[in-house]
């Protein structure tokens, strides 16, 4: 992405504004494996525990949408 950093948190602050399925962050064939016994637990419901607890889309998306418009401060204080 060839952008000045304004346009690129811009983009990044409209990209997270946009409704999701978490699902759709997990490669088609990806299978994580996170917590002890995943191993025998069906591969699709490990992909959907992983989207929706591990990987927080909610938490993301109150971060960059709490960015400062111009890139600002992008730290917790």
């Amino acid at each position: 992405m060839d952008a000045d950093e304004a346009a690129f948190y811009a983009v990044t602050r409209e990209e997270a504004a946009k409704e999701f399925d978490p699902l759709e962050l997990v490669y088609p064939r990806e299978i994580p494996v996170f917590e002890k016994y995943d191993e025998y637990v069906p591969p699709e419901l490990v992909r959907k525990g992983f989207a929706y607890g591990v990987l927080d889309a909610a938490g993301m998306k109150r971060r960059v949408l709490s960015w400062e418009k111009a890139g600002g401060d992008l730290y917790d204080k």
